[in-house]
Order: C-alpha cells, then structure tokens, then sequence
C-alpha cells in the first residue's frame, strides 16, 4: 500500500513558516544591556514607517470604499436594466401574441447573462472579503511590530527588517490547503468495487479502508468520507481518499504503515512450492522482518513447521526456517544478540544441523566472528546458510578474517568466487554476500542460484546426497553368552536403526494455485532476467512492471474468488461451514499442542520436559497463592462471599416435564445448527 500525504511542518526552506513575522529575523539582532541609557531626543526611523504605512492603508481603505460605491451603483443601473426589459417583454406580449416564441428565447438568454452577472458580483463579494482579510492579517503585523518597537531600549547597530505585510493570494491558499491536507490520506491498491449501484461501491469502500485501519490501529476512528479519486477506468484501481475531522489519525496511520500485512512473497512462495515436482525440505529465509510471535504465527506453510528468530530492538532483520514434516526436526539454537540472527535447526534422521544467519552490514564485525566460531565449533554436521554482508570478491581485512575463521573452524565454502557466480547483482556492482558452508566430508552437494524478481538477492537451492547411519556391529563372546545381555542389545541396536516415517493421510489442498499463476511468474520473471541484461531498456521496464502488477493482483484475485466460492458453496449450511473454516485455517497434518518455547523472567526454555516441569510448578502453587490473598473474614465465614448473604435451609423443588413441553422443545430447535460435543 502507498500512501502519499502532505509534508511535515518542518523550519526547513523549502516550507514557509507563516508564524513567524520574518525568516531573516534572529534573537540576535536584539540586544539587551544592564546600563540603561537615556532616550534619544528625536523619533525613530520606525516611528515614520509605521506613520507611512497606516497612511497607506487608510488609503487602501477609501479605494475599497470608493470600489463598493462603484460596484453598488452598477448594480442599480443592472436592476433597472433588468425593470426596464422585463416591461418591454410585457408590452411586447401584449401587442403581438405571433412573436412571443422569439420573444422567450430572448428572455432566455437574458436571464442567463442576469445570471452570469449575479455570479460575477458573488465574485467580487467574495474577492473583497479576501481583501478585507488581507489588511487584518495586515493590521495584526503592524500591531505586532508596534509592541516589539516599544520593548526595544536601544536601537540596533544595524536593522535589517524585511516587510512581509503584503502576502500574496496564492500562499494564503497553500496554506489552508496544507492544513486541510493534514487530515487526508491516500491509500493505493484497493480494488475497484463491482456493485452495481453507488451506495454499495460506497460502503465496500469504507468497509475496506476501516479494516485496513483496524489492522493499523483499533483506536482509529471512522473516517468521515471515503472517495475515489479520478475517474474510472476498467482494468485500473483508483486511489482512494481517506478524510478525518483531525489530523492525529492521519499522522498515526502514517507513523504505523509499516504494521499493515503484506502476503504478497509470501503467497508467491507458495506457487514456487506448488509448481516444483519434488518434495522441498528444508526452506530458509533472511530479512523476514517479523515484529512479534502472532506475525510468526501466522506465516505458516502447509505440512510445513516454522522456526524463526527476530529482531526484539528494532525494525527488520530476522531469519526463518521452514521444515517438512516428514522429517523428524527440532530446535537446536535460536539467538539474537549484537544486531545479528542465528537460528539452528537439527534433523535427526541425517544427523545433520541446519543454520541460517544473517549479518547487516553495520553490525560489529569482531563479535559476529566470535559468537559465529564459537557456533561452527559446537556442531560436528552442520551445513550453515546466511547473508553475511561480506564480499567474497573483495580482498580487504575482514573478508580474509571471516575466510579464514570458516577454515580454521573445519568448514569450507561451497560458492565459487567467480564473477558469474554472484548472488546479488546491481547497477553498479556485481557481489557475493550469500554463503553455504559445511563441515561434511565424502558428500556430494548440487548448488545452483536462481534469479527472480522476489528479492534483489540470488536464491540458493541446494540439494546433498541423503546420508543414512550404518548399523554398527556389535561383538559377543561366544563362550561367555548372556542370552538376557545378548536380547537387550539387539532391542538397542534396533531401536538406533530403524526409520520412523510420517504418514500423512490427507494431503494439503492444493487451494487457489492453478498453472495460470506459475506459468504467469514464469513470464515475470523471464522479463526480470531480460531487463537485468538490459536496465536501460525503458519498454522493457515498463512491461516488467506491468507483468509484475498483473501477476501480484492475479494471486490475490484467484485467492479471493477461491475462498469467496468456497464459502458460498456452505451456504445455510453451518456444519459444513466450520469444516472448511477448520480445513483452511489448519491446512498441515495435526501437531504437538506444547509450546515451542517459553520465556519465563527473561529466561527462554526450549525443552519439552522443562516446559512441562514450570507448567506443573506453576498449577500446583496458584491455589495456595490465590487462597492467601482472599481476605481472612471470608475464611472464617465463607456466607461473606455469597450474594445477598442469605442460605436456604431447604432445597427448591423441580416440578417433573411432561411430554408436550418436550415435542415443544425439539420443534423450536435450529435445523440449520451443528450438533455440539455431546451429538
């Protein structure tokens, strides 16, 4: 969404401050001393400015006056025209009845220029007020300029005072436009509303924009008009104009913009899923720019679990990890300290440890290599991924550092530094800031980097040999057998052996991907790498940006007419309703209901059992700490806390239901009402 408003009021010059009575005007220029002087026995210089200008303006005053005189005897002269055609329309229709349709349509168009001239004095009324206005704001800085002349004791060594009393039109319309401006915003994107009438295009409109300010800010208030601006034109969204009756929500949906979702790579993500045959397993991502643990939650894939890790201190940064399900994975470290991103993930089955990194450019470089050594040295596999913001093409200091750290640590760097090998390629400058590393010997990996318009930077696909542990051997001394020893090992070697699989009995829906979108990114992002060969190619610009428009609202028009129809299918049919509710919003295979991690006084637990452990302690201690603080009165006479404090000595008697109360209870059932949890 973009959203354009008026600039700040800032001292800067490229805004006029009309508060001020000159912009050449410094506290310097007045002087205060302790010694008082006495007066100088003639008048100032501003005491004969100041005589010049009220003669001035009692001048402009009798012009104005003079003007009025002028303009009311034109308008009688006009009225008794008008009398005086009026009366020869009335002869003229007395005498001669064959001539009366000539007659009327010169009355028509004299009633048109009495119009005209009516309008043109509405003018005039209207430009005299702005003058009469004029020479207030002019009366208010002479006022002024008086009161500063009297506090002044000594006059300056050297006036330098620049008359802005004569204020031009066009800058008193700039700034009321400016402060009506500060309570507007521009909002750009919305879709055009198809209703057929303009009521209901209306209020979808208003209901649009009050739900992306809701997802702004709650507190924002509704605004008092929503209108498109432009006309329409089909295939085209109009911007939509926002007015309030203050300029605070405006100027806070402007300071919290960035709070608004934006699914947009991340529902092109998955078509890039969707439109490759082979299962992905592991998904890795840096800059996610997540804000909080409910934003995480809600980028989800399905049959997907999501590992992230995010800046706490500040916008941007973040890295996440996606993992099938099919693997058998867990959380082995996630840590963000010094400005940079760590995030560990363990597969079992490979035996192998998954990091993704990510290191602005402005973070300190010696505690990265630190904290990042201590990590290499810690994992025996491990396969590291991340934007470090080092060039490898460079051969400066902290390149050869961060090299040679890699090496000592045991891992190599599996990109080749070659020029045609660069993950991020721009204008100016081709650089290789994305790196895979690994400790694995014996393995084979196949690398490749793919280019598209979803990031500036290159993204990496790596694929590796799959890696199973051997069954190791187990050696028993014939003569000394122990059958009971010799079961015991064979169920723990067994145990270390086997593969346990996940089955998944009800894939994930395809949803709305169809190959109109994937062959539709395909195109986008052929047109990407042909403008990357020529950026100074301005039709090519201009198709891509169209191609990229076109697929963006294609995605989420598909996405929207796929639920839209999903749900008018489940129409009066509420059961149904909740299964496809249920079915969407837990698209993957059902998972573990425990918490990944808890943060318990500034502590974070990861552990299954631990987590488990404080939710114990804490269950078992709450009823003795709520217990102590119920005052003790209510402990010795437990009647204190009921209503009303009266105890029944007996029981109410329940009257038995008869048949027809019952035929009367099942006929006022809802047959449009899903059964509940007991049937």
């Amino acid at each position: 969404m973009n959203v354009h408003h008026s600039p700040t009021k800032t001292g800067g010059g490229s805004q006029p401050d009309l508060s001020r009575l000159s912009s050449m005007e410094t506290d310097s220029l007045i002087t205060f001393r302790k010694r008082k002087h006495p007066l100088p026995e003639k008048d100032c210089d501003c005491s004969h400015d100041i005589t010049e200008i009220k003669s001035e303006l009692s001048r402009m005053t009798s012009i104005l006056e003079k003007y009025v005189e002028s303009n009311q005897q034109m308008m009688n002269k006009l009225q008794m025209s008008i009398n005086e055609v009026k009366t020869d329309i009335t002869e003229m229709k007395s005498t001669n009845e064959q001539t009366a349709s000539m007659f009327h349509a010169n009355i028509n168009e004299i009633k048109t220029q009495i119009d005209d001239i009516k309008s043109t004095s509405l003018i005039i009324t209207s430009e005299q007020n702005k003058i009469k206005t004029q020479v207030t704001l002019m009366e208010n800085k002479i006022a002024s300029g008086e009161n500063r002349l009297k506090s002044l004791e000594v006059k300056p060594s050297t006036p330098q005072f620049v008359n802005q009393a004569c204020l031009s039109e066009q800058m008193l319309r700039e700034f009321k436009e400016r402060n009506n401006r500060e309570k507007n915003i521009i909002i750009v994107g919305l879709p055009e509303q198809t209703s057929s009438t303009t009521e209901e295009r209306i209020s979808n409109d208003e209901a649009a924009v009050m739900s992306i300010t809701c997802a702004v800010d709650k507190d924002i208030p509704k605004p008092i008009k929503v209108v498109r601006v432009g006309k329409f034109t089909p295939g085209r969204n109009r911007r939509v104009k926002v007015c309030f009756n203050t300029p605070g929500p405006a100027k806070q949906l402007l300071r919290s913009k960035d709070k608004l979702p934006g699914h947009g790579k991340f529902d092109e993500l998955k078509c890039i899923l969707e439109s490759i045959s082979t299962t992905v397993h592991v998904i890795l991502l840096s800059e996610t720019w997540i804000r909080n643990e409910i934003q995480a939650l809600q980028l989800c894939l399905p049959n997907y679990t999501h590992y992230y890790n995010y800046r706490s201190d500040m916008r941007g940064g973040g890295v996440s990890a996606y993992v099938h399900n099919n693997l058998k994975h867990s959380l082995s470290e996630s840590n963000y300290t010094g400005g940079n991103n760590y995030l560990w993930i363990q597969l079992e089955k490979y035996a192998l440890q998954v990091g993704v990194i990510y290191k602005p450019g402005d973070t300190n470089f010696k505690n990265f290599l630190e904290v990042y050594d201590l990590q290499l040295q810690q994992r025996q596999r491990a396969i590291v991924f991340g934007d470090f913001n080092i060039d490898l093409l460079t051969k400066d200091k902290n390149t050869k550092q961060y090299i040679y750290t890699t090496k000592e640590a045991g891992y190599k760097i599996l990109n080749k530094v070659n020029r045609n090998y660069t993950t991020r390629d721009s204008s100016t400058k081709k650089s290789i800031l994305d790196h895979v590393s690994t400790n694995l010997e014996n393995n084979d990996f196949h690398m490749a980097l793919i280019d598209s318009a979803m990031s500036d930077h290159k993204q990496i696909h790596l694929q590796m040999k799959k890696f199973k542990p051997l069954i190791q051997g187990a050696g028993l001394d014939d003569l000394h057998s122990d059958y009971t020893l010799l079961e015991c090992t064979i169920k723990q070697y067994i145990n270390k052996s086997k593969t346990s699989r996940t089955k998944i009995l009800n894939l994930p829906q395809k949803e709305w991907i169809n190959n109109d979108i994937l062959s539709e990114l395909n195109l986008r992002n052929h047109l990407w790498i042909e403008l990357k060969r020529d950026p100074n190619n301005d039709s090519l610009k201009a198709d891509f940006k169209s191609k990229r428009d076109y697929t963006a609202k294609l995605i989420q028009n598909t996405k929207n007419n796929y639920h839209y129809s999903e749900f008018m299918k489940c129409t009066y049919k509420p059961k149904k309703m909740w299964k496809l509710i249920n079915d969407l919003a837990s698209n993957k295979i059902k998972q573990s209901c425990a918490p990944p991690k808890l943060s318990i006084d500034s502590k974070i637990i990861t552990s299954t059992s631990e987590i488990c452990e404080v939710f114990n302690q804490y269950f078992s201690t709450i009823g003795s700490l709520l217990a102590e603080q119920i005052p003790k009165y209510f402990h010795d006479n437990f009647t204190q806390a009921l209503p009303n404090n009266t105890i029944k000595g007996e029981l109410s008697t329940l009257d038995p239901c008869t048949p027809e109360e019952i035929d009367k209870i099942i006929s006022n059932l809802d047959v449009n009402s899903s059964a509940g949890l007991d049937g």
